[in-house]
């Protein structure tokens, strides 16, 4: 079962569960898969510029923990089959945004400075 306090949710495919997590891992494994940083992917998903193998990125990175088996077409099955998939993922691992996305607006992915 997912842990949204854990930033993790679950989508189903075919009867089957998925456990998908959106924590630090996987951005570093978003990072890796694509060659960006993974805030300016989620600021695209912001803005609504984002590409769609960015998404199906996001969604891979996000199987990687529960699921490392999982490949790329995969990922992209489960993502066509629940295309609120990756606004429920950034809502369960950024709570603050998780009242836009939860109503069908992007969410807000904001940049911290460092002190």
């Amino acid at each position: 079962m997912a842990n949204r306090f854990r930033g993790e949710i679950e989508a189903v495919l075919d009867g089957r569960s998925y456990r998908l997590v959106l924590d630090f891992n996987a951005m570093c494994e978003l990072e890796d898969m694509t060659g960006r940083s993974a805030a300016e992917i989620l600021q695209g998903f912001d803005g609504g510029t984002i590409r769609f193998a960015d998404l199906r990125a996001i969604c891979l990175a996000a199987l990687k923990r529960h699921h490392p088996e999982m490949t790329a077409p995969e990922a992209g099955d489960l993502l066509s089959a629940d295309m609120d998939l990756p606004a429920r993922l950034i809502a369960a691992a950024m709570p603050d945004a998780a009242g836009d996305a939860i109503a069908g607006k992007p969410a807000r992915v904001k940049a911290r400075a460092s002190k």
